[in-house]
């Protein structure tokens, strides 16, 4: 099977203590085939030389400088930079634990040709404990391992039913969409 690029998009403001924890648990995937663009938005510690200095470590990890204009200005950049046939995006205080789920994504992807395919987190403290141990909404059970539009997909992504982390999408389906 095919494995496309995938373009994982890291808004960084003020996260000099958690960034390298997720980029390197992005770099131990067992999917390899991804650029990191890793957009440092004005912060104000010292989050872009963490930056600068883990990307020398593998060229896989681009680093964009930017003004502070906000996450959703800085999560458009990266849609705007990204070259990857899917599209991911990740908050710079998270980490994946699990380190076949971008492999598992791609693949339940391309194998069901699906746009979005999404997973659920695991909420935890900095060292790793876990923490808020809630239900799931009975309108995600529902959803679970099954596959639906992508019309109901956003329409729960709107009322907040899913989070964005976690939903690999395929980038051309996102054409000229962009965050507010």
């Amino acid at each position: 099977m095919v494995s496309p690029k995938v373009s994982v998009i890291i808004p960084v403001y003020n996260a000099e203590l958690y960034i390298c924890q997720c980029i390197n648990s992005i770099l131990e995937q067992t999917y390899s085939n991804v650029e990191i663009l890793a957009i440092d938005d004005g912060s104000l510690d010292s989050s872009a030389k963490v930056l600068d200095g883990i990307s020398v470590s593998d060229s896989r990890i681009r680093v964009i400088h930017k003004a502070n204009t906000g996450v959703s200005d800085t999560r458009n950049l990266g849609i705007n930079q990204a070259t990857g046939k899917f599209i991911i995006f990740v908050d710079a205080d998270d980490y994946w634990t699990d380190k076949n789920i971008l492999s598992t994504l791609v693949m339940t992807a391309m194998s069901n040709n699906l746009d979005i395919v999404r997973a659920e987190y695991q909420e935890v403290d900095v060292n790793g404990v876990q923490r808020n141990i809630h239900d799931i909404p009975p309108s995600r059970m529902g959803v679970v391992n099954e596959i639906i539009d992508s019309a109901s997909f956003l329409k729960n992504v709107i009322h907040g039913e899913y989070f964005l982390v976690l939903s690999l999408i395929r980038k051309s389906i996102i054409g000229d969409i962009r965050f507010n």
